[in-house]
């Protein structure tokens, strides 16, 4: 009896472990604020979309990257591009692609203006 609650319990928390994550809408001044926290962690911010291609054809380098130092003081924070409302299919698309760092999906309505506070030169 005692075996078999063990087993249980095990298969209850690789359950847990192995749920698949799912985006979190965020306004750009709580991204701001999530990586200006004064600490001695590094963040590096991967901006994306579900319909870029060079953007696509990054993930798997980032996947890579994040495997390799998941123990370490970096954190990855992938931001995605699509609007608000396709939230469902960038679900849909970190199951598909098995994506394992955070995921954040900008809630702002102006993202032009949310890409002049990344920076002035970028244009998106």
């Amino acid at each position: 009896m005692l075996f078999r609650k063990l087993l249980i319990l095990c298969f209850l928390i690789a359950n847990q472990s192995i749920a698949q994550q799912k985006a979190e809408l965020i306004t750009f001044k709580q991204l701001q604020e999530m990586v200006n926290v004064k600490s001695d962690k590094t963040y590096i911010v991967n901006f994306w979309a579900t319909w870029c291609g060079p953007c696509l054809a990054e993930l798997p380098d980032f996947q890579k990257y994040y495997a390799k130092n998941v123990d370490k003081n970096v954190e990855l924070i992938m931001v995605s591009f699509d609007f608000p409302n396709e939230i469902k299919r960038v679900n849909k698309f970190i199951e598909k692609k098995q994506l394992k760092p955070k995921v954040y999906l900008i809630g702002d309505q102006d993202q032009n203006e949310f890409i002049n506070k990344v920076s002035e030169k970028w244009n998106g």
